[in-house]
Parts: structure tokens; sequence; C-alpha cells
């Protein structure tokens, strides 16, 4: 029998299996010719079973949530530790189950994977993805959470580089690698400033003893809890980071299977924002009252903002897609800050899961030729309207009761901002019924899959609020003291047991009307500009204003513009440097101290020499006049000179 303390070990063997067996699959896979993935479908079978079984040990226990922790660098207790560790609670188990269900509904879409110019990388990128976010979600520390969030990107990655064929989609693959590889190590940094201050960095886990005290006043604690949320922030590609969807190259050829869009969705959006949700999920007891975390949420709601206006203007199905992708997690995330776990997570739950199912359905009808002799399929109609029903928060569905939570404790709190929100809410279900309006004539492509279109659906249930909040209308409805429409227990209830219920009857009559305002709003908006006659610009003040804001506000020319800007000072420095500064004042500054040096001894060795001479005639010069006198003396000279010798002989002797 498998003793519960093993189950850690169990599940990141079969996490590690899952991720193995993709990186087999990438790098072999085409001596596979038959069907390479089959091997990753094979490596999801090790995480869903590790998972089934630790949720069975968990319901044994009473659901409460266990930690394993090791040290990697200095101990658990020591200051600025690095530890890694396991998290086993609901939470995190149910989302990386969901993330295994999704990555084999991706691989069921067998047509969608042969379709691919390289099979392999497509099955493999499958398979990195969920074992990315299978690992973030399990992870007790953020380490082992960045090497998940890594994984993700990796997947989503190589999933572009399947179709790398020109020099335009390169560019857009190697932008969407600096940019969420980037986004990685700024968290990485941030995390290490946290951690750098105190105990090992553990996720809480609503128990004693294991949550981490919150953020303080230190500039290591501020700075690296800005650089940590900025870089998860970062993963979600919103503004101002929106030129990857808005200017990627991702066109399909005639005979392309459309569900290509899905797959990107799927891969390079969906996946790693799962993964960074989940450690701002497991971060926001540590900033929980702080500053920063308000900061933040009004940064991302802000941002969701411009991004949604700039997607509306988008004329590219996938592109205002991918744009309207970002927001929605953008929007889940400042939920989540501003009001809470559960908020945040139903929001985000819903959202995403309508945004897959809607994508998978969209994509199939927006690239079928209208002219063609295709099937409508009002079916598809109907089960794309589903998708962005579950999307945009529609009554019923889990988003829709994340939505109200949000609008509700934000209208207690922060009116001003409960309005803003309730905007970008309009705005965000102005874009998705925008893309619905303009797919809800397509009809269904031959290449495209009908495996797809099933899968697409099937994913929607986890988000059905009946399941999620036990209550027919996704709890909508007021509790006095109980909803009148539960009819299940409530999932949420026991995954958030602190979290804010639907309670307030003040607020709650407000919230439900910005929130339905909102979507009602939004539907309207949607068909006005999707009926909105077509016209040729005239660069009027108009067409220029749509220009800037559908080409992102020209951030990216903004940038260009300051790199050109370095570029040009780089240049003329360079320039400066080796034209005035080497060629002319450095040699000038180096040789004047030698010529001042030259010029110096020239001087002296002049006084020296003049010195010299005078010295040296002053000495001999009395003694030569002397010799000359008595050289050119007379006779008197000689008796004085004799006389003075025979005085001076006398005197010896006589001294005798």
């Amino acid at each position: 029998m498998i003793e519960p303390q093993s189950i850690p070990l169990i599940l990141v063997a079969c996490t590690l299996l899952l991720a193995m067996s993709a990186v087999i699959t990438i790098v072999w896979g085409r001596l596979l010719s038959k069907a390479p993935e089959w091997l990753v479908a094979a490596g999801l079978v090790f995480p869903a079973g590790a998972l089934i079984f630790a949720a069975h040990a968990l319901a044994e226990d009473e659901w409460k949530a266990k930690v394993w922790l090791r040290g990697w660098v200095w101990p658990t207790d020591a200051e600025g530790a690095l530890t890694v560790g396991i998290l086993q609670d609901r939470l995190g188990l149910l989302m990386a189950f969901l993330a295994v269900l999704l990555g084999a509904v991706v691989l069921a879409n067998r047509k969608l994977i042969q379709s691919s110019p390289r099979r392999e990388r497509a099955a493999g990128a499958v398979g990195l993805g969920v074992a990315g976010v299978v690992l973030s979600w399990i992870s007790a520390t953020p380490w082992l959470g960045f090497i998940g969030l890594a994984l993700a990107i990796a997947g989503g990655l190589i999933a572009q580089l399947c179709f790398w064929d020109d020099d335009e989609r390169a560019s857009s693959t190697a932008r969407f690698a600096w940019e969420r590889f980037g986004g990685l190590a700024l968290a990485i940094f941030g995390a290490c400033g946290i951690a750098g201050s105190r105990a090992a960095l553990v996720w809480s886990t609503g128990e004693a003893g294991h949550a981490n005290p919150a953020v303080g006043a230190l500039a290591a604690d501020i700075l690296g809890a800005v650089f940590f949320v900025g870089g998860l922030v970062a993963q979600f590609g919103i503004f101002p980071l929106t030129g990857w969807s808005i200017r990627s190259s991702f066109s399909l050829s005639a005979a392309a299977n459309p569900s290509l869009i899905w797959f990107r969705i799927v891969l390079a959006q969906v996946f790693p924002a799962w993964a960074a949700f989940a450690a701002l999920m497991r971060l926001f007891p540590v900033l929980e009252g702080t500053e920063l975390m308000t900061a933040t949420a009004l940064f991302m709601v802000i941002a969701a903002g411009l991004s949604l206006l700039s997607g509306l203007l988008q004329k590219e199905f996938k592109n205002a897609l991918s744009v309207w992708t970002a927001a929605g997690f953008s929007l889940a995330s400042a939920a989540l800050f501003l009001a809470g776990p559960r908020a945040g997570f139903s929001l985000f739950l819903g959202m995403s899961l309508g945004i897959v199912s809607f994508s998978g359905i969209g994509a199939t009808l927006s690239s079928a030729d209208a002219g063609s002799d295709a099937p409508l399929a009002p079916w598809l109609r109907a089960a794309a309207l589903l998708g962005i029903a579950v999307a945009t928060s529609a009554p019923g569905f889990i988003s829709a009761g994340g939505g109200l939570l949000w609008l509700e404790a934000l209208i207690a709190s922060q009116p001003a901002v409960a309005v803003a929100a309730a905007i970008c809410l309009g705005l965000f279900s102005a874009l998705g019924w925008k893309l619905f309006f303009s797919v809800r004539k397509g009809r269904f492509s031959q290449e495209a899959s009908v495996m797809s279109v099933v899968l697409s659906i099937l994913v929607l249930f986890p988000a059905l609020g009946v399941l999620a909040t036990g209550s027919i209308s996704g709890g909508t409805l007021p509790r006095t003291p109980s909803p009148v429409d539960e009819v299940l227990p409530s999932l949420m209830s026991t995954l958030f047991e602190a979290g804010p219920h639907i309670a307030e009857e003040a607020n709650f009559a407000t919230a439900s009307g910005l929130l339905w305002g909102a979507f009602v709003i939004g539907i309207a908006a949607a068909y006005w500009i999707y009926r909105l006659p077509k016209r040729e610009p005239k660069n009027g003040f108009y067409d220029r204003l749509s220009a800037f804001v559908a080409s992102g506000y020209r951030v990216d020319d903004g940038f260009a513009f300051v790199l050109a800007g370095v570029d040009w000072v780089g240049s003329h420095f360079t320039a400066w440097v080796d034209g005035t500064l080497w060629s002319r004042w450095i040699p000038l500054v180096l040789a004047t101290p030698f010529r001042r040096a030259g010029v110096l001894a020239s001087r002296a060795d002049r006084l020296i020499a003049d010195g010299t001479r005078e010295a040296v005639s002053r000495v001999t010069e009395t003694p030569a006049r002397v010799l000359q006198w008595v050289q050119n003396g007379d006779v008197q000279w000689y008796l004085i000179f004799a006389l003075g010798s025979g005085f001076a002989i006398l005197v010896y002797f006589l001294r005798a």
C-alpha cells in the first residue's frame, strides 16, 4: 500500500514522466511516423492517475491541506533559504486535473495534430504545457512553480515553432520568447528579493504554521514583490505587451486546419496564464492588505481596458481573439487582488473555459468560405454562443458569480473602481460578442475536425454554475440566507471556506445592476459595431485615431523610437569617442605632460651647465692667476720667495 507521505514524490515523478515523454516526442518523434502523439497521450495517464490517487487520500483525511518541504539552499528555517516542496490541496489538484483534461482534449483532436508540419513538435508542446501547469499548481514554493511556468512557456514556444516557415513568423515567435521568458526572469529576481529577508517562502495553505508574513516595509520586500507580480502579469500579454497578439503572423492557407488558431490560443496563452495565475493565487496571502496589491489591480484594470479598446478595432479574427483572451486573464487577476481568491478564481476559471471553447468553435466558423457549399451548421453557432456566454459572465455560469463578487467588494470599499471594473467587463463582453457576430454566419470548414468542436463544448461543463456553486444561476441570486435555486452543495464554498459569499443585500442590488448593465450594453455595442457599414479610410481624425488604437497605441513604435534614440546616442557617442576623445583629446592629454617635462628638462640642463661652468671658473681662476704671476714675475719675487723659504727653515731648526 502506498503511504500518504510518498504521494508528493509520486505527483512530481508522474509529472516529470509526462515532461520526459514530451521531450522524447519532440526530439525523436519523427522516428514514430505513425502517431507520435500517442507517446504524449500515454504520458498524460501518469499525472492523471497520481492526481486522482492524491485526491482520494486527501478526501480520507477530511481534505486537510498537506505540505511536503525539502531544503534546497540552506535549511528551511534559515533566513534567505530556498526551499522546494509540494502542496497537496483541493484547489491545486482540481486545476492540475483540469489541465490534464484540456491536454487530452487537444491530443484527442488528431486531425489538428496531423495537420501540423511537425506533428511531433505539436504533440510534445501539449505535453510540456500540461506538465508545466500541473507542476505550478502542486508547488508549495515559488521555485518549483517557476520550473512549471518555464515548461508552460516552452510548450507555447514550441507550438509556434511548428509553423516557423518565414521571417515574419520567426520574428513573432522570437518576440513571444523574449516577453514570456523575460517576465519569468523578472519574477525569479523578485522572488529572490522577497525570500532574502525571511525564512523559506512557502505558499499559504490556510493553516497555522504554513503561512508567510505579509510583505513588510523593507525595500527588498517591496521591490521584490513588484518584480515578482510584474513578471507573472507579463505572462498574460496585456497592454503594453499586446504587440505579439496584434502584429503576430498566423495566417492560414486554404488547406490548413482552422483549429490551429485554437491550438495557438491554448498552448501559447491559456497554459502559461494558468501557470502564472497559480503563483498569483498562492501569493495573495503574502500581499494581502498591501498598497502594492491595490496598485497592481488598478494597473491591470486600466491595461485590460486599453487592450479591449484596441481589440475592438482589430480586423483579423485571430488578433482580436488573442487580445480578448489576454484581457480576460488580466481582469480575473484584478478581481483576485481586489476581492479575494473566490471572486478571482471564479472569474478566471469561467473566462478561461469560455475562451477555450469559443476559440475552438469560432476558429472553425471564421475560416469557412461563405460562398462554399459547406453546411451552415446552426449547432455550431449555438455552441459558439454558449462559449461566449460562459466567458462574458452570463447568468448560470461560474464567471457570473465571480464578477458579482468582485463588484460587490469594490462597491463597499472603492465605488469609483467598481465603475471602472464594470466598464472593463462591458468592453470584454462587447469584444466577445463582436467575435461571435463575426462568425455566426460562417460555415463549417471541411478541413476542421468535428471532434475539436465536440470537445470544445465538453470543456464548458466545469464552468456550469450548478456544478461550481450549486445554484442554477451560478451564484447570482441573493442569499436569504441561502440561494433559492441551490440544488447541489457549493464547490466554491468548500474550496474557499474563508472566502466571501454573496450576502450584502445593499451592495448586491448595485453590483447586479452594474454587472448585467455591462453585459447587456456590451452585447448592444458589439452588434452596433458589427453592423457598421465598412468604408474606406479617408485619413481623417477618426481614421487616424482608430489606426492608432488598433495598432496597440503604437507602443511598438514607441519602443522602436526609444531603441532608435539609444542607437543614435550610441553611434554619436562612439564617433565622439573614436574621433574626438581617442584621436584628439587623449593624445593631447597624454602628450602634454611629456612635452612640458621635455621643456623643463631642457631648461634645467641649460641652467646646470651654465652654473657648473661658472662655479668651475670661479674655483680655478685665483690659483691660476697666482701661478701666472709666479711664472711671469721678475727677480724681486724670487728673492721674496727665497727669503721666505730660508726663514721657514730657520724657524724649523730653532724649534728643534
